[in-house]
C-alpha cells in the first residue's frame, strides 16, 4: 500500500490502473500453537537478516532498559549475517549492555513456523519495509506483533488490535512497548493472536491472494 501511494503521487496518470494484493501466506504451515498461552519469562522472536535496516541496535538498547526496569524476556533472533561491519556492531553491543544470557544469534533457520509458534511476540523493528512477510507470517501463526510504526505495518497491526507499534528512532519508545506488552495479561496476548489470526484468515491466505489476481486479470480490458 505504501510503495502503491509512492507511484501515486510520482505519477499521477498511473492512479487509476494501480492496484495492491495483500501477500499469500501458507494458512496451514503457519498456524497457531495448540498449547496455551506461555508463562515465565517474555520471548521475543525477530526474523531477518542483519542489516542496518533492521535497526538492531536500538532494539538492543530497548532491551538492555527493559532490564533494568525488571522486565524478565530474552530474544532469539533468526536471520543471516549479511553486513559484517554490522553485525560485529550489533554483537559487541549485546556484550556491553550485559545481554549475553538474554540475546541468541540463531543464523539461518528452515523451522520459522515452529519458531514462531514457541515465542511470546514477534519483535519487527526495522526502519522501513514493503509489507513485511515476516509480519503476515507471525498473524497466521497467532502470534502478536512488536513492529515499527512505519511503511505498511499500521495495516497490518492496527494499535493494540493484532499488537503493538513504535516508533523505530527512539530506544525508549520500543523499550515503552515491550514492557507494555510484557505487563498485559496472558489471556489479553492470547486475545491479540487470535485477532491476528482472524485477520489471517480473512486476508492473507492463498485462497485471497489467487482472488486478487484473478478480480484483477479479469475486470481489465483486453491491451489495458
Amino acid at each position: 500500500h505504501t510503495h502503491r501511494d509512492w507511484m501515486a503521487r510520482r505519477f499521477p496518470f498511473l492512479a487509476p490502473r494501480l492496484s495492491v494484493i495483500w501477500n499469500g501466506v501458507d494458512l496451514e504451515e503457519f498456524r497457531p500453537a495448540e498449547a496455551g498461552p506461555h508463562t515465565g519469562e517474555l520471548r521475543l522472536l525477530g526474523i531477518g537478516r542483519i542489516t542496518p535496516a533492521k535497526n538492531l541496535a536500538r532494539l538492543v538498547e530497548a532491551v538492555a532498559r527493559c532490564c533494568e526496569r525488571g522486565i524478565a524476556l530474552r530474544v532469539d533472533w533468526v536471520g543471516r549475517f549479511d553486513d559484517p561491519v554490522e553485525a560485529e556492531a550489533v554483537k559487541r553491543l549485546v556484550i556491553a549492555r550485559g545481554l549475553e544470557n538474554r540475546w541468541t544469534w540463531c543464523g539461518e533457520r528452515r523451522d520459522i513456523p515452529g519458531s514462531l509458534r514457541a515465542c511470546d511476540a514477534l519483535i519487527a523493528p526495522s526502519l522501513w519495509e514493503g509489507m513485511p512477510n515476516v509480519i503476515c507470517e507471525a498473524l497466521a501463526s497467532g502470534v502478536p506483533v512488536l513492529a515499527s510504526a512505519v511503511s505498511d505495518n499500521g495495516r497490518l497491526v492496527p494499535e493494540a488490535e493484532h499488537g503493538l507499534l513504535f516508533a523505530p528512532e527512539d530506544p525508549g519508545a520500543i523499550a515503552d512497548v515491550i514492557e507494555r506488552f510484557a505487563r498485559l495479561a496472558p489471556m489479553e496476548r492470547a486475545a491479540m493472536g487470535r485477532r491476528g489470526r482472524a485477520f489471517a484468515e480473512r486476508v492473507l491466505g492463498f485462497s485471497a491472494c489467487v482472488d486478487s489476481y484473478e478480480c484483477l486479470l479479469t475486470s481489465r480490458p483486453a491491451g489495458a
